[in-house]
């Protein structure tokens, strides 16, 4: 389906391919991910989100400027031309919001701003590009098929920016999601939170002396 990318893919492509879903749970390859990312992975849960096929050449699209809602993207290439012009992966080195200034602004990002890192086959890229600006340039010759792995951190799984509004508009299922979402909320990311909160207290506020105020007697 062509999506609001400005992108053809599979959507929840594990739930269709078993190939997919065997590696999405992979034991070996989420613990070497996990040593990359320096904190244990587990599968993003949302079964809509967690892994797609992407297909890009210059009829369906590449990906436009945006952050992922997702901490962990893992791509992988199943297919690239030769030759392809464009399709590569450019990350905004700046703060995001200032990215998005200057794309509302009509204007184009500075080219001594951006990282370019070339897919190839056989390697995936791994990155965290959650609140990172970031983009598929568009392709104007040949095409690439990938397939994009979702994770997330086993003990901190509230650390997410996927809204609603973005879950809504990337899939065509009218209520599981929604269930999903809220199932993981209150067994996964609620808990994982309060613990979190129970072992790091907030030390409490000491009240500053007022320069020149009144002093206590005792």
């Amino acid at each position: 389906m062509h999506k609001h990318l400005d992108l053809t893919f599979i959507t929840g492509a594990d739930r269709f391919i078993p190939e997919i879903k065997e590696l999405l749970h992979d034991k070996l390859r989420l613990e070497r991910l996990s040593d990359m990312m320096g904190t244990k992975l587990e599968p993003y849960p949302l079964s809509i989100v967690g892994s797609t096929v992407t297909f890009m050449n210059p009829k369906d699209g590449a990906v436009e400027w945006h952050c992922d809602g997702v901490p962990v993207t893992e791509l992988i290439p199943l297919s690239i031309s030769n030759p392809l012009v464009g399709g590569h992966l450019e990350i905004y080195c700046d703060d995001s919001e200032t990215g998005r200034a200057i794309l509302e602004a009509g204007r184009e990002i500075p080219r001594n701003s951006v990282m370019r890192i070339d897919h190839k086959m056989n390697y995936a890229t791994l990155g965290q590009f959650l609140g990172v600006l970031h983009r598929t340039a568009p392709i104007r010759f040949g095409e690439r098929v990938t397939l994009v792995l979702n994770q997330r951190s086993v003990a901190k799984p509230y650390v997410d920016d996927n809204r609603m509004f973005y879950l809504a508009a990337d899939n065509n299922h009218d209520r599981e999601w929604v269930s999903e979402l809220a199932e993981d909320v209150w067994t996964n990311q609620l808990p994982a939170y309060r613990r979190f909160e129970a072992e790091h207290p907030v030390p409490a506020a000491v009240d500053a002396p007022v320069p020149g105020g009144a002093r206590e007697s005792w």
